[in-house]
């Protein structure tokens, strides 16, 4: 607690010290990736419809696109995003700033799911620990932003409906918001449905158990008290059914979230305190894994879990650059699995052990303005973090092992950056950046008790004195923006220390019917993480542009082998023209051959393929109103593929033609 109170003390200090930097209002840069989604983004704008590829395009399919965004598939729903390799614990997902925790074990929840892109304003993603604002991370942030309620008047009420159907696996999509807007009051109300059969992959073989049925409805409604105040209302409510993970053993029956929040927004630009932005909030998680549509099941287990989180935060801006977040959550989490054997008792236990995890932190960043439009930008953050599970059930059976699952775990995490940027003549930009980053271990990595990983064919189970991972990180960017179009070349090498690994426990034997042993998490020494990310855009003629970004990572363990489920090299590449009130976007996806494989996690080698996809969209104005009609065609080879990070080997969906009418009035 003694650094929390150091380090709280120089960010206080921070603007006092820093005050008489010469400042230059002409440069300025972004730290965080953001692509806009909302409806109300200009649809003619090229990276929009990079991202947006397509009119309900999922949440997922737009991670996809981002710069250095990867996704681990299971099935066609519930894809969980990676940053550079980082995944799970090792990055923060939230919604506008809150934390919410997944109920499945088996990560078949990610945060992602519980977003719509019609209730999504935009997906700011961050790269490495100086995108650790809203918690200690060593991989980066993912942080998605609500559409508001437009508050200038010009239309009292408006709304958008969009239906669209998808022929490989008979999909049907529906998607509408409806906004009032008022001098005081505004209102948003955005909802999401989503029904989809087995999808085929090439050559119209069904894949089985890959179907899925999703609702999502959320609303925002906020209150302005006056010039400098104002209150907004958040819910958000999200349920599916029936949702099918071929790559794993089990599907979800039935999963739902609530969340909710409160928010005051203040702002006073001519005082040195310009903004407080302060949010109470909660949520509720409930996730049911069932085999019961499964063919050939030796014995049916019912796996359901929970998750509940309360917390808050606080992030105050003042004038010369200078910001700071204060924050912390409660979060209550269990997992259990009742087992109905033939001719035999019922048996139970908690895959999860009922946990609680406190955390309290504090951030700051400060903005210096040099001469000669540079820029050096410090970051830190401290988190406090308290762990320890509750007496019960999942106690006892940890005193097999010989531990105490219930003696208070407590960390103390570091998280420091800096970074120096220079816009110099001709529109080059530059910046290098260096951090060091901290990261508590998982509960999954804690108290897990012989889960089961398709992957690798093995149980696992915890370890309650795992050490956090650490992670020495160096990053440099070049970009050159001209008249017609931009490139950016991003390189980063991160030495992550302490990386928690999963490794087989000698005379032990795993629980889960043919599985092939049992493992456990330890801390390995060190591992490397190298690589680059390009973007590219181009304006070819006064009714064409061209995007594209190509991503590559390498990684190596102490033991000189590469880890698990690392990405090949990827190009994606779009041209969009535009003609007489039409669209037409052209796209090119190519991945290399990823050869090194991590075999001991139950890696296999994928193969190099080129996917094409073309989409077409018409705008029609009647009177205040537009009409759109659009058609895709994707996977137009109807290609046989799949990619690295696809669980199971699972093949991707074949030839799709897909079909959307949206009226926005």
């Amino acid at each position: 607690m003694r650094l929390l109170l150091i380090l709280s003390g120089i960010i206080v200090f921070l603007p006092q010290l820093t005050a008489q930097q010469l400042g230059d209002t002409a440069l300025r840069t972004v730290s965080l990736q953001e692509v806009c989604i909302y409806d109300g983004a200009d649809s003619s704008n090229i990276a929009f419809n990079f991202y947006q590829s397509g009119k309900l395009a999922g949440t997922e399919e737009l991670l996809s696109r981002m710069s250095g965004v990867s996704l681990i598939r299971r099935g066609a729903f519930g894809m969980e995003p990676v940053l550079r390799n980082y995944s799970g614990g090792q990055i923060n997902t939230t919604i506008d700033g809150m934390k919410i925790y997944g109920a499945c074990t088996d990560r078949m929840d990610p945060v992602s799911i519980y977003i719509e892109p019609v209730n999504l304003h935009s997906i700011q993603a961050g790269h490495g620990v100086g995108a650790g604002s809203m918690g200690s991370t060593i991989g980066g942030q993912i942080n998605f932003q609500i559409q508001e309620p437009d508050t200038s008047c010009h239309n009292k009420v408006s709304g958008n409906l969009s239906q669209s159907f998808a022929t490989n696996n008979s999909a049907i999509q529906s998607a509408g918001w409806l906004q009032a807007s008022g001098r005081k009051i505004s209102a948003r109300l955005a909802g999401a449905y989503r029904k989809a059969g087995n999808y085929h992959a090439a050559e119209n073989v069904e894949i089985p158990w890959s179907g899925y049925e999703k609702a999502n409805v959320s609303t925002v409604v906020l209150a302005q008290l006056s010039s400098s105040h104002r209150l907004r209302f958040d819910v958000i409510y999200d349920i599916g059914k029936n949702i099918g993970f071929p790559a794993l053993p089990m599907d979800v029956g039935r999963a739902s979230a609530l969340i909710g929040s409160i928010s005051h927004h203040y702002v006073n630009d001519k005082s040195k305190l310009q903004s407080i932005n302060s949010r109470l909030y909660g949520n509720h998680i409930k996730h049911a894994m069932d085999d019961t549509h499964r063919d050939s099941v030796a014995m049916h287990m019912d796996m359901p879990g929970w998750s509940t989180t309360w917390g808050y935060y606080s992030e105050m801006k003042f004038s010369k650059g200078f910001q700071i977040r204060i924050d912390g959550h409660r979060v209550t989490t269990l997992a259990d699995m009742t087992m109905y054997p033939k001719n035999a008792p019922i048996m139970y236990v908690q895959t999860l052990p009922e946990n609680r995890i406190f955390n309290t932190g504090i951030s700051g960043s400060k903005e210096i303005r040099l001469a000669r439009r540079q820029i050096i930008r410090l970051s830190t953050r401290v988190d406090y973090y308290r762990i320890h599970a509750v007496q019960g059930p999942g106690v006892a059976q940890w005193e097999v092992f010989g531990q105490d699952i219930t003696t208070k775990r407590q960390n103390v995490l570091k998280n420091l950056g800096v970074s120096w940027e220079k816009r110099f003549s001709g529109a080059w930009f530059s910046r290098v950046s260096a951090g060091y980053g901290e990261r508590i271990p998982t509960a999954a990595e804690l108290f897990g008790y012989y889960l089961f990983n398709r992957q690798d064919q093995s149980d696992y189970i915890g370890n309650y004195q795992l050490k956090p991972e650490s992670s020495w990180q160096l990053e440099w960017l070049g970009r050159k923006d001209w008249q017609k179009g931009l490139m950016q070349l991003n390189l980063f090498a991160h030495h992550v220390q302490h990386l928690i690994y999963a490794t087989k426990v000698v005379n032990a034997g795993p629980a889960t019917p043919g599985a092939l042993g049992l493992k456990s998490y330890s801390n390995i020494p060190f591992a490397w993480n190298i690589g680059f990310e390009f973007t590219g855009k181009y304006h070819l003629t006064p009714f064409a542009d061209y995007l594209g970004t190509v991503k590559y990572l390498f990684t190596k363990a102490n033991n000189g082998e590469p880890l698990p489920l690392v990405a090949p090299l990827k190009l994606q590449q779009a041209v969009v023209v535009r003609f007489s009130g039409f669209f037409v976007q052209a796209e090119h996806d190519f991945a290399a051959s990823q050869n090194r494989v991590n075999v001991d996690y139950g890696d296999r080698r994928t193969a190099a393929f080129n996917l094409f996809n073309i989409r077409l969209a018409k705008n029609f104005s009647i009177q205040k109103t537009i009409l759109q009609l659009s058609v895709a065609c994707e996977n137009i080879m109807d290609l046989g593929y799949r990619e690295h990070l696809d669980i199971g080997a699972i093949p991707r969906p074949g030839r799709n033609f897909s079909f959307n009418l949206s009226y926005r009035f």
